[in-house]
């Protein structure tokens, strides 16, 4: 939830300093109509890009060389998998636990089918863990 929030914010930060060029050059289109000087000049290119280098509200990784947006995206994605993975692993839980209000749970928090429960094998893997040690006491 955390790593999500921290998205969330370089996401408004990323669309503050968007909007913040933005309204920075319609200013200067506006000044220059008033002016009755119609068009850009190369000196407005440049402001542009001098422009392009607006400093974000909250530092966002790797802003250097790929596309800020591009990258937020494919971090939300990755927390929007991890996020599902987890809450699909907590309903298989959820399923098999002897207190009903606990199943009941399970079944009120997947009303609607979104996700799709996964049971961990935990039960399986120690029984394979304690095999060799019956074997022991065996022989």
């Amino acid at each position: 939830m955390l790593a999500y929030k921290e998205v969330v914010e370089q996401l408004y930060s990323y669309s503050v300093a968007e909007f913040t060029k933005q309204s920075d050059r319609s200013s200067r289109i506006a000044a220059r109509t008033k002016a009755q000087t119609w068009g850009v000049t190369e000196r407005d290119e440049d402001d542009n890009d001098e422009n392009d280098r607006i400093a974000p509200l909250v530092p966002i990784p790797g802003q250097a060389g790929e596309s800020v947006l591009a990258s937020l995206r494919e971090r939300l994605g990755d927390l929007q998998r991890d996020f599902t993975a987890r809450v699909n692993v907590l309903l298989g839980d959820l399923a098999y636990q002897p207190d009903t209000d606990m199943r009941f749970l399970g079944v009120v928090m997947n009303f609607n089918d979104v996700y799709r429960p996964v049971r961990r094998r935990r039960v399986a893997k120690e029984k394979e863990r304690e095999r060799p040690r019956w074997e022991e006491q065996a022989q």
